[in-house]
């Protein structure tokens, strides 16, 4: 099974699996700003790869024959994420199985995916929402 953690600008980020199998961005210089939290954009990209991961995870997709692309994502950012962030995944069971419905039956599917990313002192860091659309391509 795929692992976007391993894709070259997350692994470049130093976005990994915790213990708890989410993905997550430990605090370093490196995508740290000026004022030593963890840049807003690194946490923006923590929050896509973890909806990535999620629709291989849970959802079937897979990436060798199937191209999924972000049509649409906003973000809310919340509390700063100074020494960790990780994201949290969220999708309604009903979106999910129509999701995959349509994914089956017409070769393609949209979803909507809201991604928490809770930082060191367990707050909310940002609210994500990804709009992911999945096609067959072989």
């Amino acid at each position: 099974m795929a692992e976007v953690a391993d894709a070259g600008y997350n692994k470049t980020l130093g976005i990994q699996r915790g213990s708890d199998g989410q993905l997550e961005l430990s605090g370093r210089g490196e995508v740290s700003n000026l004022f030593g939290y963890i840049h807003p954009c690194a946490i923006i990209s923590l929050a896509e790869a973890a909806s990535g991961q999620y629709l291989i995870d849970n959802l079937g997709v897979d990436i060798d024959s199937m191209s999924p692309v972000i049509r649409t994502m906003s973000v809310k950012v919340g509390k700063p994420a100074k020494e960790r962030a990780r994201a949290v995944c969220t999708v309604d069971e009903a979106q999910s199985n129509e999701f995959r419905d349509n994914l089956v039956n017409k070769g393609r599917s949209r979803l909507a995916m809201e991604v928490k990313v809770i930082n060191e002192e367990n707050k909310e860091s940002m609210v994500a929402s990804f709009d992911w659309m999945v096609m067959k391509v072989k």
